[in-house]
Parts: C-alpha cells; sequence; structure tokens
C-alpha cells in the first residue's frame, strides 16, 4: 500500500516489481494518489483477485481516495484489501473523520473480512 506516488514513479515501480505483484493505481490525474500492490508470484496464497474499486472522495480537497481489491486466498476465504491516504489532520479534521467513516461503511459493506491501511 502506497501513498503520495506520483506519475514519474510509477514505471520504475513496476520494471522493478511487475513480475511479481499486481498493481492498482488511484485517480492517476491527479498530482500524487494511491496505489495498493497485490503479490502474486506463485508462492502466493492469493488465489483470484477481483474487480478493483476506485471510491473518490466527494469533498475532499486533497486528491483523497479509496482503493478496494478483492483477493481469494488459498481457494477458500475472500479478503478486500483496501488503501487510502486521509485528508490531513487541522482545519481538514472534520473531512477525515468522514473518509474515515466511509470507508468503515465500505468495509462492513463488503460481507466478509476487509482489511485497511492508510
Amino acid at each position: 500500500m502506497l501513498q503520495e506516488v506520483v506519475e514519474a514513479h510509477v514505471s520504475p515501480i513496476i520494471d522493478c516489481l511487475g513480475g511479481t505483484y499486481r498493481f492498482y493505481l488511484g485517480d492517476t490525474q491527479a498530482p500524487y494518489f494511491n496505489a495498493l500492490l497485490v503479490y502474486s508470484g506463485d508462492d502466493s496464497p492469493v488465489t483470484k483477485i477481483g474487480a478493483e474499486s476506485l471510491h473518490t472522495f466527494p469533498n475532499s480537497t486533497m486528491y483523497r481516495h479509496l482503493i478496494s481489491v478483492p483477493c481469494t486466498v488459498n481457494d477458500d476465504v475472500t479478503v478486500h484489501f483496501m488503501t487510502s491516504h486521509l485528508e490531513s489532520l487541522g482545519p481538514n479534521r472534520e473531512e477525515r473523520e468522514n473518509q474515515l467513516q466511509q470507508v468503515l461503511d465500505k468495509m462492513a459493506a463488503t460481507g466478509c473480512c476487509a482489511v485497511f491501511g492508510g
């Protein structure tokens, strides 16, 4: 889970890790964005990767969003991996709390295990 990725760094990261990780990028039109990497090497317990979803926080003034990728682990358990970079503290505290609530709502809506890092 990466935060504040810039477009110029995407290719070098993919060149370095692309053989063993699947990459899911946030809003690449923003000056910086999040990325979620899922290990997909031969020894990975992840046996299936579902469709990525990107949720843009509508009131963000800092290009914040949530990436979610459902994965099946050991052909048995579905886990939704999620990452975000919430609005900064200080004057944006209320929006940050609102964004966290949106994340918690999205986690609850999966109906299965969800792991959030951000």
